[in-house]
């Protein structure tokens, strides 16, 4: 039997701080 683990919490990290910085037309930061 071969159990497989995965880790989500690294997923959900990497994709959110791997994105550039999103910036407003008045150059204000826009994050949730």
């Amino acid at each position: 039997m071969k159990v497989h683990l995965v880790d989500g919490t690294y997923e959900l990290f990497r994709s959110h701080f791997g994105q550039p910085e999103r910036l407003a037309p008045d150059g204000m930061h826009v994050s949730a």
